[in-house]
């Protein structure tokens, strides 16, 4: 349930960025979103994983976890930007 919630907040914290850099430069701009997402959402997801292996969990056992949270919010941005470009070229 943790990855879940964790992976629906990167996508919220995503969209909230790329909606500010669409309102502040009147177009979109899915580059310079994902540029400042990457590094502000290994960061939350790093800490994440300190504070699993905090609470008693093994290195070894968050690793799967840290690669779902990381990626998948990236996946599913990057097929958002696809279905848009692809959209937009019709």
């Amino acid at each position: 349930m943790r990855t879940l919630v964790t992976i629906i907040v990167g996508m919220i914290i995503f969209m909230i960025i790329f909606m500010l850099l669409k309102h502040i430069k009147n177009k979109s701009n899915f580059r310079l979103a994902m540029w400042i997402f990457l590094p502000l959402w290994l960061v939350i997801v790093s800490w994440n994983m300190y504070h699993g292996i905090s609470l008693g969990y093994g290195f070894m056992e968050e690793i799967p976890f840290f690669l779902i949270n990381f990626l998948v919010p990236i996946f599913l941005a990057f097929l958002v930007f696809k279905s848009q470009f692809a959209k937009q070229m019709d």
